[in-house]
């Protein structure tokens, strides 16, 4: 009697452990609080841009940036609270991103002045809402969720006609990126860029 009821629980305990599970793979969600970007219009880093000896990117095309943002799992901008067993259980193959990015929070500024059609524009200008470039920005985002983990892919890129109108100095520029997410987080980032149009 003792065995057989020990084998039905056993039983029961297995099947909510395997329903758990599948629930979970349908269901993992997570917010991105971090990211990476550089000198690409690829969703990977192109390596031909980087000077690894200095951590100067070196743009060929203009003003042209991608980016991956992602989840942190031990970063208290990522935390959540979710119901249910551990989702290190789950066999998950997409995960939903809870934070996705704000459409129109996208901001693109230098360091130091640059000049368009004999403009002078200063320092600090969000570029993305510049008048002149407003209208000509390529903005794509991905919402992914590789092995298990929240994703966001991303390219943000001026117009190369407009990137080519801008004469840039041949020093380096330090060049802020970023963008805020709807749970309120605002991610920023510098990179030091060369550019030779």
């Amino acid at each position: 009697m003792i065995k057989k009821s020990f084998i039905l629980s056993l039983s029961v305990f297995t099947l909510l452990f395997a329903l758990t599970v599948l629930f979970q793979s349908c269901k993992c969600e997570q917010k991105v609080c971090n990211f990476t970007f550089n000198v690409s219009d690829a969703y990977e880093e192109d390596t031909l841009n980087r000077n690894i000896n200095d951590g100067i990117d070196t743009s060929l095309k203009g003003i042209h940036f991608s980016f991956i943002a992602f989840n942190e799992a031990n970063n208290p901008a990522c935390a959540w609270e979710s119901l249910g067993f551990s989702s290190a259980y789950a066999t998950t193959i997409y995960c939903k991103v809870l934070n996705p990015i704000v459409a129109n929070s996208y901001i693109v500024s230098l360091d130091r002045d640059i000049s368009f059609n004999s403009t002078n524009i200063p320092a600090g200008t969000n570029l993305i809402n510049y008048t002149a470039f407003k209208d000509h920005w390529t903005i794509d985002n991905v919402d992914e969720g590789a092995r298990g983990s929240a994703t966001i892919f991303g390219i943000v890129k001026l117009d190369t006609t407009l990137s080519n109108q801008i004469q840039f100095d041949t020093a380096k520029y330090n060049v802020t990126f970023g963008f805020s997410t709807s749970d309120g987080q605002d991610m920023r980032g510098n990179l030091d860029v060369i550019y030779k149009l």
